[in-house]
């Protein structure tokens, strides 16, 4: 795993920057009806997007994506996905606690995307460890879910999912650490030697799609 790299500034502290493709969507502060899209890593450092997306219903917190230019993220206790070439929307439903994370985010779960599609890590209600499901991206029925007990979210900053591994990130006052802990397709955990990166904070943009020269 390579060390992560500077795409840009944002006037805001607060927000995420999501990639799909070559282009980037900014959603800012951790909560809002708006999402700006930046056709390319230049235009973002400019602060030039190219549209604005108004959603029908807010997202909350920065963990939420866009993949295939459709948003998915989350509101209140729901999973909200909308096409932005068609503006359809649907709504998945989960039984959610809040918040996830041991940090300043306001997020009730993390939704990510890779080469299997999509996935929402959460913590379920009366439960302190992380649920993970795996979700058909357009229907947004949920194909599998994973309650995996020995993962505690209250004592991670952040956590990411690739090539159907969980990753872990725990933040310390000058660093973040990076760990694999879960194989989602041999179903068991896994011990790794964790990466070690300085900073505070860390935000994760991955373009795994891109890699692998899927479309």
């Amino acid at each position: 795993m390579s060390d992560p790299q500077l795409i840009g500034f944002r006037p805001n502290t607060v927000g995420a920057a999501l990639r799909d493709g070559y282009s980037y969507y900014v959603t800012e502060f951790n909560i809002g009806y708006s999402i700006l899209s930046f056709p390319s890593g230049r235009s973002l450092n400019n602060s030039e997007p190219k549209s604005i997306f108004t959603l029908p219903y807010p997202f909350h917190g920065t963990d939420n994506t866009v993949y295939n230019r459709t948003a998915y993220y989350n509101y209140d206790m729901d999973v909200i996905s909308f096409n932005m070439r068609t503006e359809y929307t649907k709504v998945l439903r989960l039984n959610i606690s809040k918040p996830l994370y041991n940090n300043s985010s306001s997020s009730r779960m993390d939704i990510q995307a890779d080469e299997h599609g999509l996935w929402v890590m959460y913590r379920r209600n009366g439960e302190k460890y992380l649920t993970v499901s795996r979700i058909q991206p357009i229907s947004l029925k949920v194909l599998s879910t994973w309650p995996l007990q020995a993962i505690l979210p209250e004592y991670l900053c952040n956590a990411f999912i690739r090539c159907g591994l969980l990753y872990t990130v725990t933040c310390g006052v000058k660093h973040v650490t990076v760990s694999a802990d879960y194989d989602f397709y041999e179903q068991m955990y896994v011990s790794s030697i964790p990466n070690e990166w300085s900073g505070k904070e860390l935000s994760l943009i991955t373009n795994l799609r891109e890699k692998m020269g899927l479309q």
